[in-house]
């Protein structure tokens, strides 16, 4: 009778289960302080500039941009060859993961060229993840925090 007025609902499924096996104490506390910079006004990096807001976001990937053209004067447009830069190992070898990452961001044209628009919107898509990521986290910390269930049936004791 219940189940009939509650309505009709399907189990959700979870697509991988999270396995903390292996996972260490200074692995968490790392998450944690990762979260915490993402609270701040530079999330994506100091270099990068401030990114706590969208505008903030938008006018600091202009500024890179820029600043990463000068580095290739007469160019009208930033070549993705400046930005393979960051997938160079330690060695000096291109790290194929990084930089199959970086493009998949970017999104260069046929002949590696990005446009200043290219270029904010990638940091755009970027700063848009982070932030669903910062606020699913949060509010999943909230569920496991003081607004569970068991919290509240304690409070009543």
């Amino acid at each position: 009778e219940i189940e009939k007025l509650l309505g009709e609902w399907q189990e959700p499924e979870i697509k991988r289960k999270t396995s903390w096996k292996g996972i260490s104490v200074n692995e968490i506390l790392q998450f944690r302080e990762t979260l915490n910079f993402m609270d701040g006004t530079h999330p994506l990096s100091v270099p990068f500039g401030r990114a706590d807001t969208r505008q903030a976001c938008m006018v600091s990937s202009q500024k890179v941009y820029r600043h990463l053209l000068m580095q290739t004067p007469g160019s009208r447009v930033l070549h993705i060859d400046t930005i393979m830069v960051l997938a160079l190992g330690a060695d000096g070898k291109l790290q194929k993961d990084k930089a199959r990452g970086l493009i998949r961001l970017f999104r260069p044209d046929r002949e590696g060229n990005l446009t200043l628009l290219d270029f904010v919107r990638s940091c755009d898509k970027l700063y848009k993840r982070l932030k669903t990521f910062q606020v699913s986290t949060n509010n999943s910390a909230q569920l496991d925090g003081k607004d569970n269930v068991e919290s509240v049936i304690s409070s009543k004791k």
